[in-house]
């Protein structure tokens, strides 16, 4: 993927252009998704010995086991929903039937 593709997305500008106009460090908002694995990216300043910054570095992390618990997480939220609310509409159905 190149910087831009991975990167640029949407309006959020560049992050390296960010770290190099002086923020101390920027985390990726979004997992960057790259042949079926999770990462989270980080750009921190790279700095010498006088505090002066030379460039940055980029730091990717492995989170695809979090990020496919996440997931799995909120399929099981909406499932536990959609069998409330089907329970809810089998109740409101059987109670008429039960009198009849």
């Amino acid at each position: 993927m190149t910087c831009s593709q991975a990167f640029h997305a949407g309006n959020s500008g560049c992050p390296h252009e960010r770290v190099a106009n002086g923020e101390q460090s920027v985390q990726s908002v979004d997992d960057l998704i790259v042949s079926g694995r999770a990462f989270s990216v980080s750009f921190e300043p790279l700095l010498d010995d006088s505090n002066k910054e030379h460039g940055f570095i980029r730091v990717m992390r492995d989170v695809t086991e979090a990020h496919n618990a996440h997931v799995q997480l909120l399929q099981a939220e909406r499932l536990a929903t959609l069998g409330q609310l089907l329970a809810g509409v089998a109740h409101d159905v059987g109670t008429p039937l039960n009198v009849i």
